[in-house]
């Protein structure tokens, strides 16, 4: 069996109700890792597309939070790629379950 990665996670977690204790263990730790860096870096941390993917899955989470909007700003700001290969969306409110 293949490991777990957090894109597997991220889709196991968006196509079923039911998500396994380790999609939901990674992804809490991943959201909690990387949050950790945005507030340690308020004004400076930029999050690679995985990151921004987990973030924007649990933004109900920190959308209230005065670092949330200007870190998302950041990631688009700074990516590179095709928008459309990005989970979630270009807004800074996201699409999200949570």
């Amino acid at each position: 069996m293949a490991p777990l990665t957090v894109s597997k996670a991220l889709d196991q977690a968006r196509d079923n109700n039911e998500t396994s204790p380790a999609a939901t263990h990674l992804l809490e730790k991943t959201d909690e890792e990387v949050w950790t860096k945005i507030q340690q870096h308020p004004t400076t941390y930029v999050m690679n597309r995985e990151e921004y993917a987990v973030l924007n899955f649990f933004n109900e989470r920190h959308k209230n939070h005065p670092h949330f909007k200007p870190a998302v700003a950041r990631f688009w700001a700074n990516y590179k790629g095709d928008p459309a290969q990005v989970d979630g969306t270009s807004s800074s409110s996201g699409a999200s379950k949570k």
